[in-house]
């Protein structure tokens, strides 16, 4: 029990190191497209490496690779919506929103799969979406300086749909391939090919240099989200031998946020209202209650 624990919070405490690389080169002048290109190919590269993927036919491929490829470019989209969300507001929302995008598989899989889902789980769901709005509106009654701008809220939703529907179809794939190792262990390289094709295609086109600050923040995010992945899949591995597999998605999520919003307010010293951070206050209990 006590090292599942820990796995999971070294988990949500690199789920928030990643908010703070993404956060930090937002803020330099880091060419994102070549940024993304860089992390796309090193993830493929410590993915391989960590585990490479076992030789299968095309025509086996072809379910999973028809939900995560676009699973893939849908990631990225949310990615880019963050990272302008980010110009328009504060830090620590944008992160809260993206981070909220669980409650889009959450639906799919009760409304199109079949999930049973219990008055708790849709309690949860009612409370995070009421949460969110409480966020935005505790944002844009800051003062001007710390107010969370129209367009950043726009952004916000827009990255937390598209990541959403990323997270359903990587669920989607999971239940074609239920119980075939060899498919689900394409999951990730699958995920890292569009990246690498996508992000390398918008900065050919863009023709803009990328300096070894670009690289270096472009490996450190890869090593970050790659180690990220490794603790999960043993977190989860390990509280499946206690029958509590479902608490580790709410429990990461949930530290990777509050630790974010304590980094925010300490390192970048955002604002923060009672009814923002009454919002963020709920979004974590709404996470958990989601898979209670």
């Amino acid at each position: 029990m006590a090292s599942g624990v820990i796995f999971i919070a070294v988990t949500g405490l690199l789920w928030m190191l990643v908010g703070v690389i993404y956060s930090k080169v937002n803020e330099k002048a880091v060419n994102f497209p070549a940024f993304m290109f860089f992390y796309s190919l090193l993830f493929f590269a410590i993915i391989h490496l960590w585990q490479p993927p076992p030789v299968v036919t095309l025509e086996k491929l072809a379910p999973i690779a028809v939900c995560m490829l676009p699973s893939a470019l849908l990631g990225q989209g949310g990615f880019m919506m963050l990272y302008l969300a980010m110009k328009k507001t504060s830090h620590a929302v944008a992160w809260t929103f993206a981070q909220s995008a669980m409650i889009i598989p959450f639906l799919g899989g009760w409304l199109l799969l079949g999930n049973q889902v219990n008055w708790i789980n849709l309690s949860g769901m009612i409370l995070l979406l009421a949460a969110l709005l409480l966020l935005g509106k505790g944002q844009n009654k800051l003062p001007e300086n710390n107010r969370t701008s129209y367009q950043g809220l726009i952004l916000c939703i827009i990255s937390l749909l598209l990541t959403g529907v990323s997270q359903f179809l990587t669920l989607l794939a999971g239940e074609f391939c239920y119980n075939e190792a060899n498919l689900l262990a394409w999951r990730l390289p699958l995920v890292a090919w569009p990246g690498i094709f996508s992000w390398g295609a918008v900065w050919l086109i863009e023709r803009k240099n990328a300096t070894w600050k670009t690289l270096y923040w472009a490996l450190l995010y890869a090593a970050v989200v790659s180690i990220g992945q490794i603790f999960l899949y043993m977190a989860l591995d390990r509280m499946q031998m206690l029958k509590l597999s479902n608490i580790v998605y709410p429990a990461a999520i949930s530290i990777c946020i509050v630790l974010f919003v304590v980094f925010c307010r300490i390192f970048r010293h955002e604002v923060f209202n009672l009814l923002s951070a009454s919002g963020v206050i709920l979004i974590v209990l709404a996470i958990s209650m989601l898979f209670a």
